[in-house]
């Protein structure tokens, strides 16, 4: 399941360098912890992955770099 959602990023040479905060289904999260970051590439792009820690819970965040788009998966 693919949702969209609002992701607030640290930018230093690149965006996203690191996400900080994120809005899922109306509530913000404060990203505590990045667990682990990578690029993927597929037939339909390249995406910039984030798995990241929030009040206990963890969540892939992933960045559609030719959309320009996030979302959770």
């Amino acid at each position: 399941m693919e949702e969209s959602l609002e992701v607030n990023c640290y930018a230093g040479h690149r965006y996203p360098q690191r996400p900080i905060s994120f809005v899922f289904l109306g509530r913000k999260h404060r990203v505590e912890e990045v667990l682990s970051s990578w690029e993927e590439l597929s037939p339909q792009g390249r995406y910039l992955c984030f798995k990241v820690r929030s009040e206990g819970e963890v969540f892939l965040l992933s960045f559609d770099v030719l959309k320009k788009r996030w979302s959770l998966r």
